[in-house]
């Protein structure tokens, strides 16, 4: 766990800092306990190592791409953009959230590939879109003594690409159940007419073949064009069975099926968790600005933005209520320009959500599971204003942290370009439930 305070600086510590520095330069050391209220909760960028040509850098919103280990060690899964080795996915690690080490990548992924990521027990399991529109499966094992990654097992293809290229596939995200059996849904369009859907895919435990369950995921149509089907799953598990959230334009759904049963067996009802606003059209072309955590006691967190607002919805876990507790809360009075969100557990009755204020991302935080009412605005993140001379564009300032982070310190990275190059800005935040945005 020492990895964690290394560096970058602890949130406290920078605050601290930051107080002291003010102080000693303003004269006014003695007040600088009355001046902390004005300066809490800001927190500092370091420059990390990461770099690429992608725009896809760390996308998209509602997958997963960042996980802590055991041993206090961050991963991530990034697109670093298109390679001559064909694998522009790779997988990096990092002690201290800064320099990031390559450590694995993923044969036959392109600029366009996006992957999904679930860690159990020091397995990574990795679905991902190939190069060829197909969708891709593997286990990664890792070593904590070594801090190396290998494949456990062969890879292997949850849809091939299909004749001529008719149909794409893209946008995966996977869930294993609790016996084992892996479930996979994902984008998949056809090329000419640009009619696309929602499908699940399912793989035994244990097995290697995986099979189209039949089922979808909201409408089949061609609503959106080619480029942009808008649409975008995150499979779940629930405490009896597993669910999914998903969008299809503006509107964000749920259906959940219980364990058991065989794969093909249909999903409960449509539930609508927000129905959008027609009069703001999502510009994203997956419709993925969604963020979904689960916590130690399988309450859900499901963070959106709408209209240039941020918005927390929660599923109670309780054994009497199993359900989401609709309407979401609104976080702010006023737009914020809100975009990317991100949702974390951090170990015990503490969440937290960060999303950008426009290209600064603030931080909220809830210390009762979300509860209504709960969450506090406890830090604002910074970073240099982009100008004519240094370089500096904001236009795409995508986030990410993990959705797991039990130790109650974590990561978060922000994408940059600078000089034409994918960056990212690292920061690091504390669980708080003290208000700290003034």
């Amino acid at each position: 766990m020492q990895y964690r305070f290394s560096h970058p600086w602890s949130a406290f510590s920078r605050r601290v800092a930051g107080l002291a520095a003010f102080a000693l330069v303003a004269g006014v050391l003695g007040s600088l306990a009355s001046m902390a209220p004005a300066w809490a909760g800001v927190i500092s960028p370091t420059v990390s190592s990461l770099s690429g040509t992608n725009q896809r850098l760390i996308s998209y919103r509602h997958q997963e791409h960042m996980w802590i280990t055991d041993d206090g060690v961050y991963h991530l899964l990034a697109n670093r953009g298109a390679q001559t080795s064909g694998d522009s996915l790779q997988l990096y690690n990092s002690t201290d959230g800064i320099t990031w080490t390559a450590a694995l990548s993923l044969a036959g992924t392109g600029a366009k590939s996006t992957s999904d990521g679930s860690l159990s027990n020091g397995v990574l399991s990795v679905v991902y879109s190939g190069s060829s529109d197909e969708i891709l499966f593997a286990p990664l094992k890792y070593d904590p003594t070594t801090q190396v990654w290998q494949m456990k097992g062969p890879g292997q293809t949850v849809r091939p690409k299909t004749p001529g290229g008719s149909a794409g596939a893209t946008n995966p995200s996977l869930v294993q159940d609790r016996a084992g059996n892996f479930w996979v849904s994902f984008v998949e369009q056809d090329n000419v007419t640009g009619t696309s859907v929602l499908v699940l895919y399912y793989r035994v435990a244990g097995g290697n073949t995986w099979i189209n369950t039949g089922v979808t995921f909201g409408p089949q149509d061609a609503l959106s064009t080619l480029d942009s089907p808008q649409r975008s799953a995150r499979l779940v598990l629930t405490p009896n069975g597993i669910g999914v959230v998903y969008s299809v334009r503006e509107g964000i759904f749920w259906q959940q099926r219980p364990a058991g049963g065989t794969p093909q067996d249909p999903w409960q009802a449509q539930q609508t968790l927000d129905p959008g606003d027609p009069n703001n059209v999502d510009t994203d072309p997956m419709a993925s600005h969604f963020s979904l955590a689960t916590d130690d006691q399988g309450y859900m967190h499901l963070a959106f933005v709408n209209a240039g607002f941020p918005f927390y919805l929660r599923y109670n876990a309780a054994a009497n209520v199993l359900a989401w507790s609709v309407p979401a809360t609104q976080l702010t009075s006023d737009s914020i320009n809100a975009g990317y969100p991100q949702m974390s557990w951090m170990g015990g009755s503490q969440v937290a959500l960060v999303v950008n204020a426009g290209s600064m991302p603030r931080l909220y935080q809830s210390a009762s599971r979300g509860a209504k009412g709960s969450f506090v605005c406890t830090d604002r993140m910074t970073h240099p204003q982009a100008t004519t001379d240094n370089g500096l564009n904001f236009d795409h300032p995508r986030i990410e942290t993990p959705s797991k982070v039990p130790s109650g310190v974590s990561p978060m990275l922000m994408q940059y370009t600078k000089n034409g190059v994918q960056k990212a800005y690292a920061y690091s935040f504390d669980a708080s439930s003290v208000a700290g945005c003034q």
